[in-house]
């Protein structure tokens, strides 16, 4: 057998030196990720804003429908459901309107129309316009909440295009890890902001003061829609595609060097896998799900199938 004097030894590393490798490819991502193009932030910021708004208006919608407006628990599931269910379809629809008329004019025209659908739902509870399934009460909120689903479901696809966009191939994991967290930042911190509403404009909305709730979160949807027209210029958003374009040609050309410099041991020789963790990992898990199915079959004794699992995990 010929042996390759230029070809390096290849020595195991250690479980302590495989997590450190680990956490050093974290750190260079994370440190790259703070340093990615301003117009970045341009979708962090309004996404966070957005989380805030989205699940606010959730976790109130239900009672407003009930205590506000005045309909039976029915109808307000109905309309919850709606929402949700329509989110996803409108960005079955509206999903790849981003191609076409771009990430900013897409972000400023959806969270600009949501404003307005919010705008809406907030004055149904401040105009004398009455109550009950029917009324203009009812109506206008029925309009306002089409507005933003509609116009959710071209934010939603814009801004995951605005990642893409934005960031390169070792920033692009890191940016959809960090858009997923940031939503549920804005949600927590709806908490205090509604609690704090809601008893300070109790006696101005009543019954509950969840109309200024509405009025609050309208206010910080325009502030979003200002951040992404004000954060995310032409100009800017240029520059990010160009940098982020040479910041992967860069990656492209040390990763094709590095693979002409590594040779392999025997091109001919397949590498073998080793699946014992895999099937060790499979076969816990029947086993646990023959003893789920045994508790539910047999109460609280376990059949011979079962104890025979048991008895080898």
């Amino acid at each position: 057998m010929e042996e390759h004097p230029n070809i390096p030894d290849k020595e195991a590393k250690t479980p302590r030196q495989v997590l450190a490798h680990a956490f050093t490819e974290l750190a260079d991502t994370f440190v790259a990720f703070v340093k990615a193009p301003r117009a970045l932030w341009g979708i962090n910021i309004p996404y966070i804003l957005e989380g805030l708004v989205y699940f606010g208006i959730l976790t109130i919608l239900g009672k407003y429908c009930s205590e506000n407006v005045g309909l039976n628990d029915v109808y307000a599931g109905w309309i919850y459901g709606g929402v949700t269910g329509g989110i996803t379809f409108a960005m079955l629809l509206l999903g790849g309107v981003t191609d076409k008329i771009g990430v900013r004019t897409s972000l400023a025209l959806s969270l600009g129309t949501m404003a307005v659908g919010r705008g809406l739902i907030s004055l149904s509870g401040t105009l004398p316009l009455g109550s009950g399934l029917g009324s203009p009460m009812f109506f206008l909120l029925i309009i306002g909440l089409f507005l933003m689903v509609a116009a959710y479901g071209l934010f939603q696809p814009a801004a995951y295009a605005g990642v893409k966009r934005y960031t390169n191939p070792q920033t692009a994991a890191m940016g959809y890890a960090v858009i997923y967290a940031l939503m549920n930042l804005g949600a927590f911190i709806f908490g205090p902001i509604s609690s704090f509403t809601r008893h300070r404009f109790e006696t101005t909305f009543p019954p509950n003061g969840l109309t200024a709730v509405f009025w609050v979160l309208t206010a910080i949807t325009l502030l979003s829609t200002l951040l992404v027209l004000l954060i995310i210029t032409k100009k800017v958003d240029r520059r990010a595609v160009e940098r982020v374009k040479k910041e992967t040609e860069q990656m492209n050309s040390e990763k094709g060097t590095a693979e002409k410099t590594t040779v392999s041991d025997s091109p001919n020789e397949k590498r073998k896998i080793n699946n014992f963790p895999f099937l060790i990992l499979m076969f816990i898990a029947l086993g646990t799900l023959v003893l789920f199915l045994s508790a539910l079959t047999h109460k609280t004794a376990l059949s011979p199938v079962a104890g025979g699992f048991l008895f080898l995990l």
